[in-house]
């Protein structure tokens, strides 16, 4: 993906994460360059050198992929009580 082919897509103000798990990478590295996004891919994930930084790198996503996951977690708890409701309001 080329920045310039996705710059309209982003919202100021807005976070974002990428993980570009492709080899070769398919995120282009211009994206490191942007405040609001960080972008993490293969060799962030220690496969190449195994320093510090990498172990480091390394634990701040699964720490990310962690907090995103019980997020995602709870809104679809929070989905399933909520059809469950529209449910039993249609049988009164």
């Amino acid at each position: 993906m080329k920045y310039e082919d996705a710059k309209h897509l982003f919202r100021k103000n807005k976070q974002y994460l990428f993980f570009d798990l492709a080899v070769p990478r398919d995120i282009s590295s211009a994206f490191h360059n942007i405040e609001q996004i960080t972008l993490f891919n293969v060799d962030h994930l220690g496969g190449t050198t195994g320093t510090k930084t990498d172990n480091a790198a390394l634990q701040k996503v699964l720490s990310i992929i962690a907090k995103e996951e019980e997020e995602l977690e709870s809104w679809e708890q929070f989905y399933n009580f909520v059809a469950v409701v529209k449910k039993l309001h249609k049988l009164r």
